[in-house]
């Protein structure tokens, strides 16, 4: 778009209360979208929806639009942040540092009504409102590709914002100090605690190393709203050789068991982490995801 564009709209934009920086962004749908009740992140401006209109291409074009639709526009922009949710397609960023089962949780966002924003960019994810760490493979690769991409301070920030975060499975153990996984290396340190493997004696070599395989688990909060409308002990996916040891209690969120109890998630203020892969836990999973999509 054309910078005299912008300069010839400083006024409609300053009357509306939104800046520049906003008009420029492309991450933000058109009105079309919005009558169409696709809107994919409008919301994240808040009652100043009206200036989208002015992503058109000249002044004509942007009255045509509000004329078109101020009703809709007026209306959605007094919708509680829950009611908008039935109307929009939350952004959710899913961090690509190459070690995550991407196009699986990808999908599942999809089918529980997220927009998936897959990326390495951390400039990627302004307008996410959501935010998935996965992760597959060894601690320490993952944590030197997460360096290596100037990743760490996106999760590190977003984890102290107040908005949703996410991690699965090797993107629950990067939150933690410490890892003995192959040797030792240092985490992220959001979550005091350190990342063991499953000690097993010979009177338990039943059990082998990985635990893969469905499994029960059992929260330990009586306010547990990602588990909303899942049945009590539900089953998830685990593949996993390692498990967290939270070092404050009150940081274990779910439960499980397999020759010992071990910490299969752990929940802090908006950081949430599974062990377990939500993505291919089927129906329980899903309700998992869309729960967290709920969440704001």
């Amino acid at each position: 778009m054309a910078p005299e564009f912008f300069e010839e709209n400083f006024a409609i934009r300053r009357a509306f209360g939104t800046s520049p920086e906003l008009f420029r962004s492309t991450s933000v749908p058109s009105l079309e979208v919005l009558a169409t009740n696709r809107v994919n992140s409008c919301y994240k401006i808040g009652p100043g929806v009206l200036p989208l209109a002015f992503f058109a291409v000249n002044l004509s074009d942007a009255v045509r639009l509000v004329s078109r639709h101020l009703v809709t526009i007026l209306i959605f922009s007094r919708f509680t942040p829950e009611v908008k949710l039935k109307f929009m397609k939350p952004i959710v960023g899913i961090i690509d540092y190459q070690m995550g089962n991407l196009r699986s949780v990808e999908k599942a966002i999809e089918r529980v009504g997220g927009q998936p924003l897959v990326s390495s960019d951390p400039e990627s994810f302004s307008h996410a409102s959501h935010l998935i760490l996965p992760g597959v493979g060894a601690f320490r690769d993952a944590i030197a590709e997460l360096e290596r991409r100037q990743l760490v301070p996106l999760v590190r920030d977003w984890t102290q914002s107040g908005k949703p975060f996410l991690g699965i499975c090797l993107g629950l153990q990067l939150l933690f100090d410490t890892s003995y996984e192959g040797g030792e290396y240092r985490g992220l340190g959001i979550i005091p605690g350190e990342v063991v493997r499953f000690p097993f004696s010979t009177s338990l070599n039943h059990l082998k190393v990985p635990h893969m395989g469905w499994n029960r688990v059992h929260s330990t909060r009586t306010d547990d709203p990602l588990l909303a409308g899942i049945p009590d002990s539900p089953y998830f996916y685990f593949v996993h050789s390692y498990f967290a040891t939270p070092k404050h209690a009150e940081d274990v969120w779910l439960e499980s068991d397999y020759g010992q109890p071990f910490c299969a998630a752990i929940r802090r203020n908006n950081v949430y982490a599974t062990q377990f892969h939500p993505e291919k836990s089927q129906s329980n999973g899903l309700s998992l995801l869309q729960n967290f999509l709920q969440l704001s």
